[in-house]
């Protein structure tokens, strides 16, 4: 970086980064720490102070910063692993915690609470980690809600467990497949699919294939 450039970037004018240069003024604190952001270097390393503290690598620079940007839970996870990995016994812990656990499969696929969409005809396949319950021990999958006609109570957006079955009660929610409009997430009523959302219409179906959520 040159000088010029210095002194654009801290707004100052040449002038002044020249004189740092010659050794005629010094920089205040303030420039100082805008220079340490801007050169994207440590302190000790901007002055070659040598044995005085740890000078962090890039590598070490990238893991403060993406500890800075997660927030409480996110740094709570973060320092558990790296404890985990550091110490035999935060690493039984973790392998419990491991042993809790158990994958259920994301194809990829939607189910629409609104006008209907087909699922993808080639999905991308992702396996989810859970901590195990007897819902997630259950499951076959997990598919996405699109739109908001079974609002309040699943939201665009929302991951829901599907256990794939034959048939469902009357009052069961479940995801349909309903000849074109793709897949649905309704409730199921005695002769129609039935949406929580009085924005949304129901849907009347002459045949539905089912899966529970």
């Amino acid at each position: 970086m040159t000088a010029e450039q210095l002194a654009d970037a801290l707004q100052i004018s040449k002038s002044s980064v020249r004189n740092w240069e010659c050794g005629l003024t010094r920089p205040d604190p303030e420039f100082l720490y805008r220079m340490f952001t801007i050169l994207d270097v440590e302190p000790n390393e901007f002055f070659g102070f040598k044995g005085i503290g740890t000078l962090l690598t890039t590598e070490e620079r990238d893991l403060v910063d993406y500890y800075r940007s997660l927030d409480k839970s996110g740094k709570e996870d973060l320092l558990t692993f790296a404890e985990a990995m550091n110490k035999k016994s935060h690493k039984r812990k973790l392998m419990t915690a491991y042993d809790r656990m158990n994958g259920v499969e994301d194809w990829g696929r939607y189910a629409a609470a609104g006008d209907g969409t087909d699922c993808p005809e080639y999905p991308e396949k992702e396996e989810v980690i859970l901590f195990d319950s007897p819902m997630v021990s259950r499951a076959d999958e997990i598919i996405t809600v699109t739109g908001k006609s079974m609002e309040p109570q699943f939201h665009d957006g929302d991951r829901v467990l599907v256990e794939h079955c034959v048939d469902l009660r009357n009052g069961d929610i479940g995801i349909f497949y309903v000849p074109g409009m793709g897949g649905v997430i309704k409730q199921k009523a005695y002769d129609r699919l039935h949406s929580i959302n009085p924005d949304y219409d129901d849907i009347f179906p002459y045949t539905v294939s089912a899966s529970l959520p």
